[in-house]
Formats: C-alpha cells, sequence, structure tokens
C-alpha cells in the first residue's frame, strides 16, 4: 500500500488516525508537530502527506509542509487538516498544490475516502507520466524510418521547429508518414503534456464546419441543444494537426 507522512499536534487524533490508516495496509509515520517533518518527507519519500494547517496555534507550518513536499520529486498527494479552517487559508492551500482540504472534526470514514481517492489520483499522474513517456519514445525521430539525406534534413529541421509555437505546414502526398512527422513535432515540443488533435479537414461537412471547429453554443441554431467546445478549444495547450487542409474546398 501506500506510504504516509501524518503530522498533527493533537496526540489523540494522530493515534487514531494511524490506527486507522495502518488498519488500511498504509505505512504510516506520525508526528506530532514540526520537528524532524521536512527530512521526513526527503528520507521517506511518502506518496502521501496529511498535515495539519497549525501546529503551534500561531504559525501555519502546514503550508511551509505543504511547500516542501510538492518540491520533491516525484512529489506527494498533499491533504490539509485543520481546525481554523477559512476561505483564504483553503484558497492558499490549494495554490500550493493541496489535493484536498479538510475541516475538523471529520468523520474518520470521510477522510478514509479523501485517502483512497488522493492515492487513486496519485496512481492515474502516474500512470499518464508513464504513458507520455512511452508515447515521447514511440515518436522519437530515430523510430522514423528513413535514411535517406532528403530524410535527415526533415529530420533536423523538426528539431529546430519542435520547441517553437509556430504554425507548421508539412508538405507530401498521400501516405508518405506527414501525421508521423506531426505526432513527432508534438511529443518532442513543450505542448507535449497537452494533446494532439488529428482533424481530418477533407471530411469536414461545410455546414459543420464552424462548430466543428470553434464550437457553438446552446441554441446557436437548430440542433444546437447543448453548449459544445470546438476542436481549437480542446486542442489549446497542445497541438491540433490539419490533415489533408489541402483537399479542403470550406478552409
Amino acid at each position: 500500500m501506500a506510504k504516509i507522512l501524518l503530522v498533527d499536534d493533537e496526540l489523540t487524533m494522530v493515534q487514531i488516525v494511524t490506527e486507522v490508516l495502518r488498519n488500511e495496509g498504509h505505512e504510516v509515520f506520525p508526528f506530532t508537530n514540526f520537528n524532524g517533518v521536512v527530512d521526513a518527507l526527503v528520507a521517506r519519500q511518502p506518496d502521501l502527506v496529511i498535515t495539519d494547517l497549525y501546529l503551534d496555534k500561531t504559525k501555519p507550518h502546514g503550508l511551509e509542509i505543504v511547500q516542501k513536499a510538492r518540491a520533491l520529486t516525484p512529489p506527494p498527494v498533499v491533504i490539509m487538516i485543520t481546525g481554523f479552517g477559512t476561505v483564504e487559508s483553503a484558497v492558499e492551500a490549494m495554490r500550493l498544490g493541496c489535493f484536498d482540504y479538510l475541516e475538523k472534526p471529520f468523520k474518520l470514514e470521510e477522510l478514509k475516502l479523501c485517502v483512497h481517492r488522493a492515492l487513486n489520483h496519485t496512481q492515474v499522474v502516474a500512470e499518464n507520466t508513464q504513458l507520455r513517456k512511452e508515447l515521447k519514445k514511440k515518436y522519437q525521430f530515430t523510430q522514423i524510418i528513413g535514411a535517406s539525406e532528403p530524410m535527415q534534413a526533415v529530420f533536423r529541421m523538426v528539431e529546430r521547429v519542435a520547441d517553437t509555437d509556430s504554425t507548421v505546414l508539412i508538405l507530401g502526398q498521400s501516405g508518405t508518414g506527414k501525421e508521423l512527422i506531426a505526432r513527432a513535432l508534438h511529443y518532442n515540443s513543450r505542448r507535449a503534456q497537452g494533446a494532439f488533435i488529428p482533424i481530418n479537414c477533407s471530411a469536414l461537412p461545410e455546414n459543420l464546419l464552424e462548430s466543428e471547429l470553434f464550437g457553438h453554443r446552446k441554441g446557436a441554431f437548430t440542433g444546437a441543444v447543448n453548449d459544445k467546445n470546438g476542436l481549437f478549444h480542446d486542442a489549446d495547450g497542445g497541438t491540433i494537426f490539419l490533415d489533408e487542409i489541402g483537399k479542403s474546398t470550406h478552409l
């Protein structure tokens, strides 16, 4: 199961929560004050940190713990708990990277559910990171077949433009690998964490072109029963590949 660092100045609560989490199969490292917490973060490399906001009723040590925890590689997910909850402290905790924020008193079942969600989130993030690494490896230039000098020139050009935000025009006959080059550009760029959305422009009906690309509001036309994001919106922060744009009579 998970390694959990628990920090709270209420001894009874620490004992109860520690027992509950250990019964769930987790390895728990409990602390009742700030001393030793930062060293434990580095030494234990926890998957989850549960910390109180105020450990001595005067200083919000919990925010410092959040910052130290989120600076680790990989960073653990953090749950903030406090009996002195305010909108401002909740906003600050979330801004620093907390996954969730619980106000005391809370039910143990509520905490267990929160822990379960937080650990699932960690697993999903780890799987997503691994998937993106595999995708980037798959679309490395060395994985694209082409030993000829013209293809090597293409690879050099791709390397030069991959880390820019420029619009790129890829020319070539059908079957020559234009989408493969587009994917290589995407997964080797700063936009690799975003979506890669390919669109076959020649297959877009003229009457749906604007709606598909830019979206629409409910009631904008007959049949628009809901708001709809366009493909450009979905590709924001990533890459949109307009395939067969030369064959479209609408663009």
